[in-house]
């Protein structure tokens, strides 16, 4: 395609835009809806992000209360041992 080409067909895009002002109001409501599903899609992955972080900090907490008196042993035993 020659550069010319591309200019008669952005010229007629454009001259078919303003004669039909209701390509205009779906072009505004295409993007308003991009818009709208791009912010519920950062929310949606916020939400699981803060899940994930709760589900990882309860398993973190279960296995450290599970594991504290093998911890206090360790402890003890190098303590004893200096």
């Amino acid at each position: 395609m020659t550069w010319w080409a591309s200019i008669s067909r952005r010229r007629r895009y454009l001259e078919t835009t303003a004669r039909h002002p209701l390509n205009v109001l779906r072009n505004v409501l295409a993007v308003l809806t991009g818009a709208i599903a791009l912010i519920v899609g950062f929310m949606f992955s916020l939400v699981m992000l803060a899940i994930i972080a709760v589900v990882a900090l309860a398993v973190w907490g279960y296995l450290m209360w599970k594991t504290r008196k093998v911890r206090t042993r360790c402890v003890s035993k190098r303590l004893s041992a200096m």
